[in-house]
């Protein structure tokens, strides 16, 4: 499914008429992408909800790890090599996880050297045409949806709703891999 499959189940959902009755979007393509996002503010703030919700879902409930391999020089790799990424888990070299630090938005080691830097990655998304399948079989389309008309309502100030689709959106995917929501647990003190 592409970003734009998703927006029109979230528009028709939502009864979004900006983006339901706008006859450019049946014709889009990469030339003219551009100016219909210009044109038509509730499909540029759906798609910008599109890419929030992604980022969201690969942050905290399923995150993308990526593993990119460098050659180091003056012990040093640049923090900008790391594309899209949203967390660092580590750095690896041929004995397992290594010490490091950040320095000047660069991860300082110790040696020059051949390293694995471990770290969660958000999605690519810069296109309505983009397919939104990154998290493969564990996000159903409808989570999506849900997830996007929750953030829609919100920003419409249609709160009702935005409870209604945030539930299900967050309940789903709190289920997702044995994932729940957090809760502290009752304590007792006992002699």
């Amino acid at each position: 499914m592409t970003v734009l499959d998703l927006i029109k189940k979230s528009a028709i959902m939502l009864n979004i008429k900006e983006v339901l009755q706008d006859e450019d979007i049946a014709t889009i393509s990469a030339t003219n992408e551009q100016e219909i996002l210009s044109a038509n503010f509730a499909l540029t703030r759906l798609f910008e909800f599109v890419k929030i919700m992604l980022n969201e879902i690969s942050t905290y409930y399923l995150p993308i790890v990526k593993e990119v391999e460098f050659q180091t020089e003056n012990k040093r790799i640049a923090l900008t090599n790391l594309q899209r990424m949203s967390r660092l888990i580590g750095v690896k070299n041929g004995f397992g996880y290594t010490r490091y630090s950040i320095i000047d938005n660069a991860i300082q080691l110790k040696e020059d050297g051949l390293y694995t830097v471990v770290f969660n990655q958000y999605p690519q998304i810069s296109s309505l045409l983009d397919d939104v399948e990154v998290f493969d079989e564990f996000v159903s389309d409808d989570i999506l949806v849900y997830g996007l008309n929750s953030y829609y309502c919100l920003s419409a100030g249609l709160f009702a709703e935005f409870n209604m689709y945030n539930e299900n959106y967050v309940n789903k995917l709190s289920h997702l891999r044995g994932l729940k929501l957090f809760s502290m647990p009752m304590r007792s003190w006992h002699d």
